[in-house]
Order: structure tokens, then C-alpha cells, then sequence
């Protein structure tokens, strides 16, 4: 037994032992081996980076605007400073490439949406591009989604549309270009690894079914005129891909789907039938940076671990973390340098939580950043 403790010890120091997990708990009770404050929180003190840490925040909020955080890019913890808001309401956002440039939806009026254009200063304030505001035509905006190469900003609608817009070399947006009527409300896009695919949840509704649309979609952001429709659960609004690009998740009401990624010809294979159960209200599919687990967030957060091929095991306690007053959560994102930690926005809160990530993929509530408003829905980082 000593001999072989003792050779695992040797070879570890060759870097031939590889430790698997992500967090550790050293003997001061800090998270992980290094010096840090000793609080155990969760939050790792001397974070494992797995991807460019994100320094800002900002809470989106759908009546009051956008508000700048304060983002401690080693502990990952918010606070607000009290910065005054831009008055711009928004549904979602999204940021360019280089996070110099924050892309605003707003629902607009009269079923034409609009998409805001803002400088994002290096003091975490907002300035507006001039003639940085596009008119969406028919498409209500809902969710958005940036292809891997920067170029593409492609927008969700809740009406039957798909809208693409080209993003210059300088983050400012180009021209608007909006899809065929497809669908009822194609509302969640997200890009294929390499960009050549785009893959939007159409949600439906009633008397119609829930579909995954497969586009093909070039640097310049033009769709494949005819999309190949993938049926998915009802009510599809959280997709997750994973690091490899080879599985891509969808979660609907009650039921979580795995499909494997052609992107060659930009198609999906079904991998669960009939999907594994999740929470009636799902609204958000995350992974985790280091693509070992998976979160779907709703009323409550349902936690799985990945395995091989994809596959699906659910963690040991889930669900976790019943939502403030019973709202879905309708936003969660995640830092790749801070790996443990879920950044939750609740439907019509005031604010944003920390969902804290132990090594066994449980998670268990931390500290909430509040502002003065009560429609928040969206929490959007930015390095």
C-alpha cells in the first residue's frame, strides 16, 4: 500500500497523477490549497482559469435599464456601487468578442424591436454609438447569441423570424438581416463550435410543435433558406452546448433532451428519447467551464454530471435551490475563471444571486446583489 502511495506520489510530481476535480478544501477551510480568507464559502480563494476571466457586470433590467456591478474577478462576487443606471430597458443582451461593445434587445413597440449599440468603458460605464440603434422589422427580440469568430450577432424572436447582424471589426453593427417566416416564436439561438451552424428553440405554442431549427450560416451572417426542424420537448428555452461542440442540450418544460451535432451538415440526433426529467418551468441550460456538469435552471435548479459520450447522471441532492417567492430563474451565467460559481437572475427581482458550486456539482445559495428596481431578468458579464 505505502509502495504504491508512494508511486502515485512520483508520479505525480512528473504531472502523470491527474487530479480530476476542480475545487479543493485545504486545512485552514479555505476552498481550494491556496492562501486565501479562510471562510469556505464556496467560492474558490485562487481560482482554477479555465477561460478569460470576466471583470464586469451588469444587471439588465426590463423597466429601469442596465445597471453597472461591481465584478471581483478573482472571487467572482458582485456588489453595487450605485452607479446610475443607462435608461435603456432590455430584454437580454449580449457582448462583442473583445467586450468592448454591449448589444442591448428591447421589445420596442408596435411588433418591430430594436438593438442598442454601447461603448463599454474600462470604468464599467456605457456609452451609446451614434446611430447605434437597429430597427428589427418584424422581429420581437427575445434572446441572442454571438458566433465564436465575432462576426455575427444573431437575434431570437417571439414572433416568426430569425434576424442575423454583422459585427465589424470594430464591434459596431452592420446591416440588419431578417429570415423568412419560419415557426411560431424561434426565440433561443446558439452557435455550432466552429460558427457554421446556427440552432434556434422554437417554442411553439398551442396547437403547433416545439422544434430545434438547424441553419447553415456563413462569416456574414446569411441563413440556409430552408433549416432542417428537429422536434424537441414543449416549451424549449434552455441551450446548452458543450465544450467538445459534440452534444448539445435542450430543456423544456419537464423534460431535458441530449442531441449529438452534425456540423457538417448541421444537424441533430436525438440521443435521449422522450429527454430525462427536469422542472416544469425550465428556462436556462448551463455548463459548467470545464464541461463536467450541467445546470437547468427553473423554479429550482436541476444539476447533472456529464459522462461519457454525453450521457447524463443526475447529481446526488438535485434539484437545488428553490427561486426567491417561487419566480423562475430566467437568467444564469457563468465566469470561465471562476468556475464555481452560477450567476442566477429570478423573474421580477430586484437584483442577482450567487449559486455556489461544490466539487460533487451541488449547489447551495450565496450572496445576492441588489438594486432599486424589481424587473430584473437578465445578469450579463464581460472581461
Amino acid at each position: 500500500m505505502r509502495a504504491s502511495l508512494r508511486s502515485c506520489v512520483i508520479l505525480a510530481l512528473l504531472s502523470a497523477c491527474r487530479i480530476a476535480d476542480i475545487h479543493f478544501v485545504g486545512p485552514n477551510g479555505d476552498d481550494d490549497a491556496n492562501t486565501g480568507d479562510g471562510n469556505g464559502d464556496g467560492i474558490t480563494d485562487g481560482p482554477v482559469v479555465v477561460g478569460t476571466a470576466m471583470k464586469k457586470a451588469y444587471l439588465v433590467d426590463s423597466q429601469a435599464g442596465i445597471y453597472p456591478l461591481a465584478k471581483d474577478p478573482v472571487t467572482g462576487r458582485l456588489t453595487y456601487n450605485n452607479l446610475a443606471p443607462v435608461l435603456q430597458p432590455a430584454i437580454s443582451t449580449a457582448t462583442d468578442k473583445s467586450g468592448t461593445h454591449l448589444y442591448t434587445m428591447d421589445v420596442g413597440g408596435a411588433s418591430q424591436g430594436t438593438v442598442h449599440d454601447f461603448i463599454i468603458n474600462s470604468d464599467s460605464t456605457l456609452t451609446p454609438v451614434a446611430g447605434n440603434v437597429k430597427n428589427l422589422q418584424n422581429c420581437t427580440p427575445a434572446y441572442a447569441a454571438i458566433n465564436p469568430s465575432g462576426t455575427v450577432l444573431a437575434v431570437g424572436c417571439n414572433t416568426n423570424h430569425v434576424v442575423t447582424i454583422q459585427i465589424g471589426a470594430n464591434g459596431t453593427l452592420g446591416t440588419v438581416k431578417i429570415s423568412a417566416q419560419i415557426g411560431v416564436a424561434p426565440a433561443h439561438p446558439i452557435f455550432s463550435k466552429s460558427g457554421t451552424c446556427l440552432f434556434v428553440a422554437d417554442d411553439g405554442g398551442v396547437g403547433f410543435n416545439a422544434n430545434i431549427l438547424a441553419y447553415q450560416i456563413d462569416i456574414a451572417g446569411n441563413l440556409s433558406n430552408n433549416p432542417v426542424q428537429v422536434q424537441t420537448p414543449s416549451g424549449p428555452r434552455g441551450l446548452a452546448l458543450d465544450p467538445s461542440g459534440m452534444y448539445l442540450y435542450v430543456a423544456g418544460n419537464g423534460a431535458l433532451t441530449a442531441y449529438m451535432v452534425d456540423e457538417a451538415q448541421c444537424s441533430l440526433i436525438p440521443m435521449t428519447a422522450g429527454g430525462v426529467q427536469v422542472g416544469p418551468s425550465s428556462q436556462r441550460a448551463v455548463i459548467d467551464p470545464t464541461g463536467t456538469y450541467l445546470f437547468v435552471t427553473g423554479t429550482e435548479i436541476d444539476a447533472f454530471k456529464i459522462g461519457t459520450g454525453g450521457s447524463l447522471g443526475v447529481v446526488p441532492g438535485s434539484p437545488f435551490l428553490m427561486a426567491p417567492a417561487g419566480q423562475p430563474i430566467v437568467g444564469a451565467t457563468m465566469d470561465p475563471a471562476v468556475p464555481g460559481i452560477l450567476y442566477l437572475t429570478p423573474q421580477s427581482s430586484n437584483g442577482a444571486y450567487l449559486g455556489l458550486i461544490n466539487a460533487q456539482g451541488a449547489v447551495t445559495m450565496g450572496s445576492q446583489v441588489s438594486v432599486s428596481t424589481t424587473s430584473s431578468v437578465w445578469l450579463q458579464l464581460a472581461p
